[in-house]
């Protein structure tokens, strides 16, 4: 009965213990997010920030390369992921903003959240949100690319995907976007 007793008590104790460190891992991730995206892109337009802004990329991508080498967590945290890479893309390198101007980076940047994306689509084909973040990798991507054959291959992925958004949901003003914004690239 002790033995039984002190195994319930060990488990109930692991369990606990295993809850917390979720938590704290669901912490450290919200933290991750609001630097990418929230103090990220409020640096961005502000004079003299480049240094900051080197930095916060360079330890974004360490954060995101060190949970690529983790469990996938879940489509939840690919999607994640995936919006986070291409955030620290847009950070790298953004025609017409402010940015760090680094196109090898962003390249990379971009290959990894199109990498993490397109499984999601394919496993979730009608799922809008994925589609839409997939077809702005696409079409962001192509707008890094160096040749315009490279580029035109890139926004021809995009626009296969805003035109299937679009048909099949006729009524979607962010399916409707995505096809505006495809033809404009």
């Amino acid at each position: 009965e002790d033995n039984a007793a002190d195994a319930r008590r060990q488990e109930e104790t692991a369990q606990q213990q295993g809850a917390l460190a979720q938590s704290r891992l669901g912490d450290v991730s919200s933290l991750a997010n609001s630097m990418i995206f929230e103090i990220g892109d409020g640096l961005r337009d502000l004079s003299g920030t480049t240094a900051t802004r080197e930095a916060m990329v360079r330890r974004g991508v360490e954060y995101l390369n060190r949970m690529s080498e983790q469990e996938s967590g879940g489509s939840g945290m690919q999607r994640q992921m995936a919006a986070a890479w291409l955030k620290v893309a847009e950070l790298q390198y953004d025609p017409g903003r402010s940015s760090l101007y680094d196109t090898a980076g962003a390249r990379q940047s971009m290959a990894r959240s199109i990498g993490l994306l397109e499984p999601l689509a394919k496993a979730n084909p009608r799922d809008p949100e994925v589609s839409h973040e997939l077809l702005q990798g696409y079409r962001e991507n192509a707008q890094l690319e160096r040749t315009e054959a490279a580029k035109q291959a890139g926004l021809s992925r995009a626009l296969q995907l805003a035109e299937a958004a679009a048909t099949e949901q006729p009524t979607s003003l962010q399916a409707q976007g995505d096809l505006a914004d495809v033809y404009q690239s």
